[in-house]
């Protein structure tokens, strides 16, 4: 998009963290249990049983920030106009452990024109558009990881931001 000022890029994970160390505390009981219902003697299990934990925190647990993102809305100004773009992983089906590519899904959503508005309002603006996302597809019963957005966002000069995107470069000079 030739002009636009993109300015945020927000993640949409898969499931929320307290849902990913469920599963992830779950895989883990589900793979002690398997030594625990062998032949094994309950010396040799307990044994094994911190050798079993120690493998799993090592290779199979992984780190839900940058693992469980299976799309990005990317915040940009478009005229007179606040609008986001969803990217999204381009595989059928959303699996965990995944690699996962991305491709532009489309548009989340636009805003009305901004002109006049303070950078207060702006903010509560974006805000409501990326809130009404949670409740439709493909963002529904995903989470939208909006700690960063509301923790720079009131701090932001969203007015000048958007200001400087709408002057072209030769009003600039």
């Amino acid at each position: 998009m030739h002009g636009d000022l993109y300015f945020f890029d927000i993640p949409v994970y898969r499931c929320a963290v307290d849902k990913h160390t469920k599963e992830m505390e779950i895989e883990k009981r589900n793979l002690v249990k398997i030594f625990e219902d062998s032949d094994f003697t309950q010396e040799g299990i307990r044994l094994s049983y911190s050798n079993l934990e120690n493998h799993f925190d090592r290779n199979l647990w992984y780190s839900w920030r940058f693992n469980e993102i299976i799309g990005w809305i990317r915040l940009f100004v478009c005229g007179t106009q606040l609008r986001g773009e969803l990217w999204w992983v381009s595989s059928k089906r959303i699996i965990k452990r995944g690699k996962k590519e991305f491709r532009w899904y489309g548009k989340a959503f636009e805003s009305q024109r901004i002109e006049r508005e303070n950078s207060n309002k702006i903010f509560e603006i974006l805000y409501r558009c990326l809130n009404q996302l949670i409740n439709e597809r493909p963002c529904k019963g995903r989470y939208i990881d909006l700690d960063l957005f509301l923790t720079l966002g009131p701090y932001i000069n969203w007015r000048k931001l958007i200001d400087n995107a709408i002057i072209s470069p030769q009003e600039k000079e």
